[in-house]
């Protein structure tokens, strides 16, 4: 997107991890000239999940007697069926004796552990078993575990799903990142070589996904640099080779001296073409615990901190005592909210594993539909949007309205700074009740087809509510 020509294809988000879309204003009362647009008592927020009560899953098969792994892959099919990939210890020696398990779900909440029928494991072919390090050339499992379904168009029918995982260097320096393929999610191919060649010491969760917009792979790498851990990015057309890696995430000099990044939870927001969020897990050394924070971006490069963390914290919950990873993968339930998986090892970082403890834990971690950041008045306030174009005939607010709350939006032509006629922001009619995404109306009842060509704004009052994006349909 060309910096200040926007534009939104129809069902594309406007969303405010920022103020990228909101105009700043102009004027000075000294120079004799009133401000114009300036916007008024609304600030950015970012929204603390509620996790779910009981855990979606736990370590209760023979194979997942010591524990299961924190770094949890989860997959929404296009047929509704949930999928999760973990990491599961039967008998912990050290990081590399991990078996890859496989669960689904048909809601979200309910989750079983299928016979597939694929991995013998004491003498029985009735397990959720994928993958076990007797099945690797160096023998180590695939620690680190990330899988995600591949988006790009040009992707082989049996590569659709992509693994990532960590292994030792042979030559000891380090470990390095590793690939595998699959057609279906169950078996798996593994790459012969690294999909990065220099060693890393990178011994979490790597994530990659597919950019439409960029035609490339985006991934995000963890590496160490002077005794500090730290979160690289790079691109890749293909998958197996990366160029231009390059930090994004380095010693914070807000953090205290013992903090530094564990894992990087990136995940691009769905339906927006430039906004991108990291949900980092952040290593406290002196605690010995983790605790998660949230990031955003623009191009995925520059991030920064937003105004509410940490958003997940060893101190919620008892369970969360020694720390709290973030996974990939965002599902929406059948009650429309967006959630992610929650790993809670059970453990404190360097606490030594107990053999038979059946320890780690899976909940959720939910959010309302687009519901990470958003504009909040305090407790009234307005802004102008940037110009834009758009393609539709009508237009969708995400609003977050207590009772007592509500926002009026009009539209006016760039050119002229007038409202569009029927548009204007006392025409807009206040709905008594607010969905996720709430086709705004006005009394004129007409559609905004015929302003697709022009330039327009959104002037936007909210009153004791939070705006978290728009789009056009």
């Amino acid at each position: 997107m060309q910096v200040g020509k926007f534009s939104f294809a129809r069902g594309e988000k406007m969303v405010f991890v920022d103020w990228l879309h909101v105009d700043a204003g102009y004027g000075f009362k000294a120079r004799g000239k009133a401000p114009e647009k300036m916007p008024r008592g609304v600030k950015i927020v970012n929204v603390k999940p509620w996790i779910t009560l009981d855990p979606i899953l736990e370590a209760d098969k023979p194979w997942e007697a010591d524990f299961i792994g924190a770094y949890i892959s989860m997959v929404q099919e296009d047929d509704g069926r949930y999928r999760v990939w973990y990491e599961a210890f039967p008998d912990y020696k050290n990081d590399g004796t991990s078996f890859l398990c496989h669960a689904i779900s048909h809601d979200g909440m309910h989750w079983e552990k299928p016979d597939v029928g694929l991995v013998e494991w004491n003498g029985t072919l009735e397990n959720n078993i994928l993958f076990t390090p007797a099945m690797h050339p160096r023998g180590h499992g695939l620690h680190g575990l990330y899988v995600f379904k591949d988006s790009n168009p040009s992707c082989k029918h049996d590569e659709r799903y992509k693994l990532v995982y960590t292994a030792p260097d042979p030559e000891g320096r380090g470990r390095r990142c590793h690939g595998a393929v699959s057609p279906d999610g169950l078996r798996w191919h593994l790459l012969d070589d690294p999909i990065v060649k220099e060693p890393c010491w990178a011994d979490t969760q790597t994530i990659i996904e597919w950019n439409d917009n960029l035609a490339c792979y985006i991934g995000f790498f963890r590496s160490w640099w002077h005794n500090r851990r730290q979160v690289y990015q790079g691109t890749s057309t293909d998958f197996s080779r990366w160029k231009n890696l390059t930090p994004v995430l380095v010693s914070d000099p807000n953090f205290p001296p013992d903090h530094d990044w564990y894992t990087n939870g990136f995940h691009q927001w769905p339906g927006a073409q430039n906004a991108s969020i990291l949900m980092p897990t952040i290593y406290r050394r002196s605690k010995d615990d983790l605790q998660v924070e949230m990031r955003a971006s623009r191009d995925t490069t520059h991030w920064y901190r937003l105004p509410i963390n940490p958003i997940l914290d060893p101190s919620q919950r008892k369970i969360f005592q020694g720390g709290v990873y973030l996974g990939h993968g965002i599902i929406t339930l059948p009650d429309g909210t967006w959630n992610l998986p929650v790993g809670v090892p059970g453990y404190f970082h360097n606490e030594t594993r107990i053999p038979g403890s059946r320890k780690g834990k899976v909940f959720l971690a939910k959010w309302r539909q687009d519901g990470f950041t958003g504009i909040k008045a305090c407790p009234e306030g307005s802004f102008w949007t940037q110009p834009f174009r758009f393609s539709g005939s009508s237009v969708e607010i995400n609003l977050d309205a207590p009772p007592g709350g509500h926002a009026r939006i009009g539209i006016q032509d760039e050119f002229t700074g007038k409202y569009l006629p029927g548009f204007s922001i006392d025409d807009c009619r206040i709905p008594g009740h607010y969905e996720t995404w709430h086709q705004l109306a006005w009394r004129n009842g007409g559609s905004l087809e015929e302003y697709q060509d022009c330039r327009i704004r959104l002037h936007v009052e909210l009153l004791r509510s939070t705006v978290h994006g728009f789009r056009f349909l």
